[in-house]
């Protein structure tokens, strides 16, 4: 005889499959539009180009650094060229293109997989594989064909290998993240304030080996250009023609204090500009590094695997908020802090302002869709993806000061 308790446990697990039946479906359509944009669009893979063309270019024996302004400048270490230059040689852009795509689809599945296998829960599980597909970000990352989803697997892989206690496989996915993009540095430096030296000492023994295979493929004056003049002067402007979707600290405060063709700012002022992004960088670095080294009143199991979430989150969001350029596509990391912050016992009240900053990040590449370069907007309305960005810091601030003081 069928109870009414296993009626509805029977309801229970059908409504469920049919959750996940829908959700395997929707991972489909995404996958399909996204290749749809990515290929057969005009602004299709406009970031990948300009990694295959460089690639071109070093097979070609030609210099890989321009001025990182115009349309095929390149703006990272040589690695990522480097390991695009092979495919170059035997394979036609189409080709390599949507390799690289496929690469990005996986690399996005893998780390949220990955998230879910620390989570029980299994309406979190299923919420945890439906945000990709509603953080907008994830789409303009795939359609411009940016590394955005190769940063992110780093991340995740790293943040999970740490977890299973396995840190020689941490720091060499930090140390290849880091020779990618430069930014992730900081979480190299986060695990030195942890003192875990298998983790330093794996990142640097890989990005050892890493810098030597990018010096035997080039050459040593490849990197100093790269580091003696390309990334100064990212550090110092960002790439201004893109100002007004520059969603970083640079980008915030300089648009604040820039007149563009596309900005009304508070007051055009250069020195303002500087001054307030380097106030606001030490009230965001200072301020995570001020709660991260707080002492932990209780310590538990629970609490440390909590409080080790919410800083490895904090840290990732700082990185990207410090790094020069901060654009839509560039966004996708910020899956893994969000997921971090969600997996958490939270508040209510809480709960809601993270869903908050998810749909203000998430939606404001809608906003700049309907943005036509050259329509001046003030600077205030032009920031919207700051504003998300800094909530989502208060809130993993504000999670990690409760965990600190015992009150979780």
């Amino acid at each position: 005889m069928i109870t009414l308790s296993s009626k509805t446990d029977i309801i229970g697990h059908a409504i469920m499959k049919l959750k996940y039946i829908i959700l395997v479906c929707l991972w489909g359509l995404f996958i399909a539009g996204v290749t749809f944009l990515a290929m057969k669009t005009t602004q299709g893979r406009y970031d990948f180009i300009t990694y295959h063309h460089n690639a071109e270019r070093l097979i070609a024996g030609e210099t890989l650094y321009g001025s990182y302004v115009n349309r095929f400048d390149y703006i990272y270490p040589p690695l990522l060229a480097q390991s695009i230059a092979p495919f170059t040689t035997f394979l036609d852009l189409d080709a390599v293109s949507m390799g690289w795509h496929i690469l990005s689809i996986a690399a996005l599945m893998m780390s949220v997989g990955l998230v879910n296998r620390t989570v029980s829960n299994t309406k979190q599980r299923f919420m945890f594989w439906l945000m990709p597909l509603i953080f907008i970000p994830n789409y303009q990352s795939m359609w411009v064909g940016q590394i955005s989803m190769i940063m992110l697997v780093c991340f995740t892989g790293a943040w999970f290998a740490y977890k299973q206690d396995r840190p020689l496989i941490t720091g060499g996915l930090l140390a290849l993240a880091t020779w990618l993009k430069v930014y992730p540095v900081f979480l190299i430096l986060y695990f030195m304030w942890r003192r875990d030296w298998k983790v330093v000492a794996s990142a640097f023994v890989t990005g050892i080996a890493l810098l030597t295979l990018q010096v035997l493929l080039s050459d040593i004056p490849t990197i100093t250009t790269y580091f003696l003049e390309v990334l100064p002067g990212l550090a110092n402007n960002g790439q201004m023609p893109g100002l007004f979707k520059n969603s970083s600290i640079l980008g915030f405060t300089f648009k604040m204090f820039t007149e563009t063709s596309d900005i009304i700012p508070l007051i055009d002022s250069r020195p303002l500009a500087s001054i307030s992004r380097w106030i606001l960088t030490a009230i965001i670095v200072g301020g995570s590094a001020f709660f991260i080294s707080r002492p932990q009143k209780q310590k538990n199991e629970h609490t440390n695997e909590a409080r080790f979430d919410l800083e490895y989150g904090l840290v990732v969001l700082v990185s990207l908020l410090f790094a020069s350029t901060l654009w839509i596509s560039g966004m996708s990391p910020l899956i893994l802090c969000y997921q971090l912050i969600l997996k958490q016992k939270l508040r209510r009240q809480t709960r809601r302002l993270v869903w908050l900053s998810f749909s203000i990040v998430s939606f404001y590449f809608l906003y700049l869709l309907a943005f036509q370069v050259g329509n001046k907007l003030h600077a205030l309305i032009l920031s919207m993806g700051f504003y998300g960005l800094f909530l989502l810091w208060v809130l993993l601030i504000r999670q990690l000061r409760l965990i600190n003081r015992g009150s979780m």
